[in-house]
């Protein structure tokens, strides 16, 4: 199964926990295949950056590191316009280039599209509670 993680569960996963760590976990070990663009991952690692700079949580270094290496890269040509926030776009825009089955999120604007062609958005939560045992 191919997913597509937003950002705010990379970084709920990363530096907190819950469902968003255990999608994190599911990648690292291989149950589950998550695939990101370069923009996605560009985004990623700004946000992490600025979130690291400016709370007092700590990042978990080694988590973090084996994430990104398991993450399949892509480089997508579809550009949609789809998205209440236009900066949401690139995930759907991953997901229909990877095929992919799910978009797992948090943002209201992306989970309020429920679904684009055959991809699902969908929680960590309900993700979990379907795929993640």
């Amino acid at each position: 199964m191919k997913i597509i993680i937003d950002t705010n569960i990379v970084i709920s996963g990363l530096f907190f926990g819950g469902y968003p760590r255990l999608i994190i976990e599911s990648v690292v070990n291989n149950k589950i295949e998550a695939v990101a663009s370069i923009e996605i991952i560009k985004e990623y690692k700004e946000v992490i950056y600025r979130y690291k700079n400016r709370t007092s949580f700590s990042l978990n270094d080694r988590l973090t590191k084996v994430f990104f290496h398991c993450l399949n890269i892509i480089h997508t040509s579809t550009k949609l316009n789809v998205c209440r926030d236009k900066d949401d776009d690139k995930f759907i825009e991953c997901a229909v280039d990877a095929h992919a089955h799910y978009v797992v999120s948090g943002d209201k604007d992306l989970l309020s599209l429920e679904e684009y062609e055959d991809i699902t958005i969908i929680t960590a939560k309900d993700f979990c509670e379907q795929f993640v045992k």
